[in-house]
């Protein structure tokens, strides 16, 4: 949500694809940041829901689901972030549970993220629109490989900027590590959705050729602001470091 009234929003189960985007009224957005920002007054930047020895208090082990729930919110120049691994979507809006035991395990599992997580999270849940039209993304991230196999390509669109990646800096490596990232600009996303359009009558593996060479390609898409969010989850994540479980950050 944005502070001129801007939505995009989406529903368990659908791709960002099938995201919808509409408007509201601003002072319904400011209404609910207030009571957003509120709400985690006190809420801890980073929880992860575990297993306890029942003994100790320790706790062991984290969920095996390891769904990461995120918050953000800002007000002014202030931001509150909050991040729960191990929680779902619908753990979150689950009744309060007993702890379970796990015998095996010699522990229990807390299941619930705190109260003022709870709380912020119905509060946006709720704020969700019923109805809207198709959202179309500002930009979209895409990753080029070289080294994978592709069998269906299409070429390179001449209405996109060719990217000047040489083929052998974008190998994927045995380790799984490599491609080079690409941005594709909201002057050039109606040529992007063509482009995926296009992709997705392949069978895969499917990329690009351009250059003599074949590229594997992903396309991620990409809402206004995001990069904002995504420095306040760098930033939140360099305070974090390790959590209790051992999640590395």
């Amino acid at each position: 949500m944005w502070a001129d009234g801007r939505v995009v929003f989406g529903y368990e189960g659908r791709a960002p694809s099938e995201m919808q985007q509409t408007r509201v009224a601003p002072d319904v957005v400011e209404a609910l940041r207030t009571r957003v920002f509120a709400a985690l007054d006190g809420e801890s930047l980073y929880d992860e829901l575990g297993l306890a020895d029942p003994a100790t208090g320790k706790q062991v082990g984290v969920l095996g689901h390891g769904f990461l729930a995120r918050i953000f919110v800002r007000a002014g120049d202030a931001w509150r972030i909050a991040f729960v691994h191990g929680v779902s979507r619908e753990d979150a809006l689950a009744p309060p549970a007993p702890t379970s035991p796990i015998p095996a395990l010699g522990g229990v599992v807390h299941e619930q993220p705190s109260p003022r997580f709870v709380a912020a999270y119905r509060l946006l849940l709720d704020a969700r629109p019923t109805r809207g039209e198709p959202w179309r993304p500002s930009a979209y991230d895409v990753w080029l490989y070289t080294g994978q196999p592709v069998v269906a390509r299409v070429p390179w669109p001449a209405d996109l900027p060719v990217p000047s990646h040489e083929p052998n800096a974008c190998r994927v490596l045995d380790t799984g590590d490599g491609g080079c990232p690409y941005r594709i600009g909201p002057a050039d996303v109606v040529a992007a959705e063509r482009l995926r359009a296009r992709l997705q009558q392949l069978e895969p593996p499917r990329g690009v050729e351009w250059a003599g060479e074949s590229w594997a390609i992903s396309l991620t898409e990409r809402y206004a602001g995001q990069d904002a969010i995504d420095r306040g989850g760098r930033c939140a994540a360099s305070m974090i470091r390790v959590g209790r479980f051992g999640q590395q950050w």
